[in-house]
């Protein structure tokens, strides 16, 4: 599920949905606005936030900067509105055709060869169905979903939520499991999660569960009076 990348591009998509549409010209959402030197398909089967999207690594020759200029370049001479600003040291660069909307973040520096590396994702605007067949795992009363990516690739269906819950994480932990476990999930581990700098740092805990083939893994983490939750389901296909 590459879930850091998922949700990255999950929190992407709200903020572009907020700009109006340019008239219908790529209905296929095939554009390429941008040639990469090299590029590896992350995902070309999945929901991002209700919508059909596909997921590209990609590595740019050049600077972000002129990819960045490359990118309103082409899409000033298609006619199509397109924008670009900096969030979280990144470049993100955007753009809406019809129904198809592109996405591109680029990190500033380059990679070790020189290359920028960037992730580009392609959605359309036309609201699906879930088709992964897994649910919301009953989230409680006040739950907030901040993002909803699935995906169908690789032998295995998968969903990864980002929810925000009432309480601290270690009752909102608790809640989960009690929860769970009356749907018929058994607990497989319940540990601190270690931030991944090797420093040894505790941010949040961490809870993972099984029902049969079906595997759940999740992490809570204390925000202000509440919990953020990384939700990750998935099953073989």
């Amino acid at each position: 599920m590459h879930g850091v990348l998922m949700r990255c591009l999950a929190a992407l998509l709200p903020a572009a949905l907020a700009w109006s549409a340019a008239a219908a010209t790529a209905t296929d959402c095939t554009r390429q606005p941008v040639a990469p030197a090299r590029a590896h398909a992350v995902g070309t089967d999945m929901v991002v936030n209700g919508l059909p999207t596909r997921v590209l690594t990609m590595e740019f020759a050049g600077t972000a900067e002129a990819v960045s200029d490359a990118w309103r370049q082409y899409w000033t001479r298609e006619g199509v509105p397109a924008r670009g600003q900096r969030a979280g040291g990144q470049y993100v660069l955007s753009a809406i055709d019809g129904l198809c909307h592109y996405v591109l973040s680029l990190e500033p520096r380059p990679a070790p060869g020189g290359h920028v590396a960037g992730i580009f994702s392609v959605s359309k605007l036309a609201p699906v169905a879930s088709g992964t067949g897994l649910g919301d795992l009953g989230l409680p009363p006040g739950a907030k979903v901040l993002s909803d990516v699935q995906s169908t690739d690789r032998g295995q269906r998968g969903r990864t939520l980002v929810v925000r819950l009432p309480g601290n994480a270690q009752a909102a932990r608790q809640r989960a499991a009690e929860r769970l476990a009356a749907q018929g999930w058994s607990s497989v581990v319940q540990m601190p999660a270690p931030v991944a700098d090797g420093s040894g740092r505790i941010e949040g805990l961490t809870l993972a569960m099984q029902r049969q083939q079906e595997r759940m893994d999740a992490t809570f983490v204390d925000r202000a009076g509440q919990t953020d939750a990384v939700i990750t389901v998935a099953r073989p296909e």
